[in-house]
């Protein structure tokens, strides 16, 4: 099975060890040329007009799988590449809400892949995922829905507290999804101690503001925001979130961001230890190395 995805501005031609293909379109230059010198382009983002929020973007890349359990397989694999590469990528007709990068590292995490076949050997391990658990596919699903609310968090025209109810909504989905994987969906788990559950199951450092003692954890400035319409005691797109200063060192909503991809890779079974536990309150970017 084969589909057409995009968008993404570079070469980009490989076959995993599974059979997974993926190959550059012909015409990338002249596609990447005509997106780039859109109107609708400010600092390496495509911004769709309003009111149509919803938008195409040439498509640059195929993918194909030599035996997929369904459309839904291959389509769960375009979402788990594109989290893998930092690029929205689709392959249908208009898969982009309001705006997407036409740069790479727009959607960064913080990831230096180490080797040539890093993301190759990611991307095996999310279609081994798929096949584990096939027989419930909400897991799956609810994982796409973590991708993209990440994606969404980091649209330059959102307001602060849009990108924290993205991120916080990615969190909440993580811990779903872990909680379906083990059979225990439903069961307990108040919000201030849900991130914690998490970083405790994969050994990872828990940031302060997800400590259930703290009074910051984000569960409080959630529960204000969504119920009140209160983000930090002002109405919503009237406040920034506290240290989002220009210059602040690791303010919160981007810790959020890197804790959500830590959790991607543990979720998604990918044996990278060092970077799942490496702390999230620092910038600086983290060698990452997939073995075989």
């Amino acid at each position: 099975m084969r589909l057409q995805i995009g968008y993404y501005p570079r070469k980009l031609d490989f076959q995993t060890s599974s059979g997974i293909k993926v190959a550059t379109l012909p015409d990338l230059d002249e596609h990447v040329h005509a997106v780039s010198i859109a109107d609708n382009v400010q600092h390496g983002w495509y911004f769709e007009n309003p009111p149509q929020r919803v938008f195409a973007l040439p498509k640059t890349h195929s993918i194909e799988h030599p035996n997929p359990i369904n459309d839904e397989h291959l389509r769960f694999l375009i979402w788990c590449l594109g989290f893998l590469l930092g690029m929205r990528l689709t392959d249908t007709e208009a898969g982009f809400v309001d705006a997407t990068p036409i740069e790479t590292g727009k959607l960064a995490h913080d990831i230096v892949w180490i080797g040539n076949e890093g993301r190759q050997k990611a991307l095996n391990c999310a279609d081994l995922f798929w096949r584990k658990y096939a027989s419930t596919p909400r897991i799956a699903k609810a994982l796409t829905g973590v991708i993209h609310c990440m994606f969404l968090a980091h649209n330059r025209a959102a307001f602060m507290f849009e990108r924290f109810i993205y991120l916080y909504t990615a969190l909440d989905g993580c811990h779903f999804v872990f909680r379906k994987k083990n059979g225990t969906a439903g069961q307990g788990g108040s919000h201030r101690s849900r991130v914690k559950e998490l970083c405790d199951s994969f050994g990872m450092p828990v940031p302060t503001w997800a400590d259930p003692a703290s009074p910051s954890n984000i569960a409080d400035f959630r529960n204000d925001t969504l119920h009140e319409g209160l983000f930090f005691d002002e109405p919503l797109g009237f406040k920034v979130y506290p240290g989002q200063n220009p210059g602040t060192a690791s303010p919160i909503p981007f810790q959020m961001k890197l804790l959500v991809s830590r959790l991607l890779f543990a979720l998604l079974e990918i044996p990278a230890t060092a970077y799942i536990r490496s702390p999230v309150n620092r910038r600086q970017m983290v060698g990452v190395k997939v073995p075989s």
